[in-house]
């Protein structure tokens, strides 16, 4: 049961990794012409109002399996969530009665509650009630005395926060399908014809088909290899070509010609935004109060992590002083090469804490060698660390647990891919471009003259991913 314990931990143990007062605009994260902004509806039925007409749920999940399989799981993981808080709480009371009424404001699961929270790892109580209740949209469930947030769960693990992307976004889809066809409906109406005859007069004409330049230009930007596009593949792409391009120009025509007002949107943006947990002694620290903060998760030597590493190394040096941040080592259990790189590195974090940054600073600045060993002890030797203490600390491997809470702690936070940066809550994630790193770090200070300190910062790490 220690997942989603481990949620929990996040949640209630939290160092303060997303202080978030800036205003936020409503309107929505979609790629879309048409513009949707965010707005607590009166009516828990309506999922959307578009010109004050609803959108309803039901309209919304209406022949959606992919949504319909995405909502159930959302919300299985949302019960089990709320089920371990409702254990802790058990847990931690005082009163001699030991029962527990929890108010759970999602949909009542087709799969019995016993067999969601036995799937999650957790233990099934008796004396734990859940009943299945109206409520807030922005409410999750209410837990003896306390509220738990809908955002307060997406931010508690990454995998929530992704999760809930996944259901926004196809929530969105559908929405978007809906509002065009509704807008089209309306017009070709009013024009006394049939919506197909509309469309083709006024939007669409006379449509040229998709070229093989197209096609193979959509093939590249998909993945899809030369070596694969036979005569069969190329007519089967020309098709989505075609009707990608349809579908571009008709979203286009509507938002530009029949949309007068934003859409509103019952359903929040998604957020991938976590908190960290609260970190013991084993992670590398630097900085201490209540200012920003920059976690990185990964390894020197996995895929995608050597830039990213080296540009949180250069915050440090840039901004150390004004900043605190944070290592936690991640990589495969079985990765006996990242393992002794970890252990070492931790070897010399026990003489000097300032002897760590040092020598990550050096190994990720080495050319590449096959003798790993080799480079973990020049490394070492050049931090400044008695290097007979610390030979004798990484053959006796004496910081093999530490690394395991590393993995631990990444595990917690729902991180299972490296690397990861987590700046000021924010999670940024994906391969860096090198050039884009030099040209962001150069241009630094002139870019960010106009930004808050911490504006700069968050630039400057975003514009990296």
């Amino acid at each position: 049961m220690r997942s989603v314990f481990a949620a929990l931990i996040i949640l209630t143990l939290s160092i303060g990794c997303t202080k978030n007062n800036r205003e936020t605009s409503n309107k929505l994260p979609y790629n879309s012409a048409i513009k949707y902004t965010y707005k607590k509806l009166d009516n828990k039925e309506n999922a959307a109002m578009v010109n004050d007409v609803p959108v309803s749920w039901s309209q919304l999940r209406s022949q959606d399996a992919a949504l319909a399989e995405l909502e159930q799981k959302y919300n299985d993981q949302a019960l089990a969530f709320v089920y371990a808080y409702g254990l802790m709480t058990l847990e931690k009371a005082t009163t001699s009665e030991g029962k527990l009424t929890i108010d759970f404001y999602g949909e009542e699961p087709t799969s019995k509650i016993e067999d969601i929270v036995k799937a999650s790892g957790l233990d099934v109580n008796k004396n734990i009630t859940v009943n299945f209740v109206e409520g807030k949209s922005e409410e999750l469930a209410k837990v003896g005395n306390k509220v738990l947030t809908v955002s307060e769960f997406i931010k508690s693990n990454l995998n929530h926060s992704k999760l809930y992307k996944k259901v926004f976004t196809q929530r969105m889809q559908r929405l978007n399908g809906i509002v065009i066809r509704r807008f089209l409906l309306e017009a070709s109406k009013s024009e006394k014809i049939n919506m197909e005859e509309y469309v083709k007069q006024k939007i669409l004409g006379e449509v040229s088909g998709a070229t093989e330049a197209d096609v193979r230009a959509f093939a590249k930007d998909r993945g899809i290899s030369e070596g694969d596009l036979d005569e069969k593949m190329i007519e089967r792409l020309k098709e989505i070509v075609q009707q990608k391009d349809r579908d571009s120009k008709i979203e286009s025509f509507v938002a530009k010609n029949l949309i007068k007002n934003p859409i509103h949107v019952a359903f929040m943006a998604p957020i991938i935004n976590i908190q960290a947990p609260e970190l013991n002694e084993s992670i590398p620290q630097w900085g201490k109060g209540d200012s920003p903060s920059v976690l990185f998760v990964g390894h020197w030597s996995c895929d995608d992590c050597e830039s990213p590493l080296k540009s949180f190394l250069k915050a440090k040096e840039k901004w150390g002083k004004k900043i605190n941040g944070a290592f936690i080592y991640s990589f495969p259990e079985r990765d006996r090469e990242a393992r002794m790189g970890a252990e070492a590195a931790l070897c010399v974090f026990n003489q000097d804490k300032g002897f760590f940054w040092t020598f990550m600073d050096k190994i990720v600045n080495q050319p590449e060698s096959d003798d790993l060993e080799g480079s973990i002890n020049e490394a070492a030797k050049s931090t400044g660390a008695d290097y007979e203490k610390f030979r004798q600390c990484f053959l006796k491997r004496e910081y093999q647990q530490a690394v395991d809470t590393h993995l631990a702690y990444a595990k917690e936070m729902g991180v299972f891919k490296a690397p990861l940066m987590v700046v000021d809550g924010q999670v940024l994630e994906s391969p860096l471009d090198p050039k884009t790193l030099a040209s962001m770090i150069n241009n630094l200070d002139v870019a960010g003259s106009s930004l808050s300190f911490f504006g700069r910062i968050k630039a400057f790490f975003a514009n990296l991913f």
